[in-house]
C-alpha cells in the first residue's frame, strides 16, 4: 500500500492544526489520534465543498440514502478492483476514492438527520 503525504493545502496552514487542537479540546476528545481524525475530516470538507460547488445538492436529494448507498458500493468496488489488479489510476487516486467514501458516509447521516436540502 502506498502512503501519500497529507494534503498540502492543510499542511501549509498551521492555523488548521491549531483549530483541530482547539476543536478536540472543546469536544472533550481524549485520544491523541482524534486530532489527526479531525485534520482528515477538514480535508474531506474541502473536497465536499469543491464537489458541492460543481454538482450541487440535487443529485443526492433525488435518491437520498439509497443513492448514497449505491455511490458507496461503486467506490468500494472501484478501490477493490484497483487493489486486486495493482493498477495506479490516472483519473482519480485511491486516496480520492477513500475521501469520497468518507464524505458519502457523512452525507448519508445528513440525509438521515434531515440536514440535506430536499430530503
Amino acid at each position: 500500500m502506498t502512503r501519500n503525504k497529507f494534503p498540502l493545502e492543510l499542511e501549509r496552514l498551521p492555523h488548521i492544526t491549531q483549530l483541530a487542537k482547539e476543536v478536540s479540546e472543546q469536544l472533550g476528545l481524549k485520544e491523541p489520534l482524534s486530532r489527526s481524525f479531525l485534520l482528515a475530516a477538514f480535508a474531506a470538507a474541502q473536497v465536499f465543498d469543491y464537489k458541492q460547488g460543481k454538482y450541487g445538492p440535487g443529485n443526492i436529494a433525488e435518491f437520498a440514502e439509497t443513492g448514497v448507498m449505491i455511490r458507496c458500493t461503486d467506490k468500494v468496488k472501484r478501490i477493490a478492483n484497483l487493489w486486486r489488479k495493482g493498477e495506479t489510476p490516472t483519473d482519480e487516486s485511491i486516496e480520492d476514492s477513500w475521501g469520497d467514501l468518507a464524505n458519502y458516509g457523512l452525507i448519508a447521516l445528513m440525509c438521515r438527520w434531515g440536514m440535506w436540502p430536499g430530503v
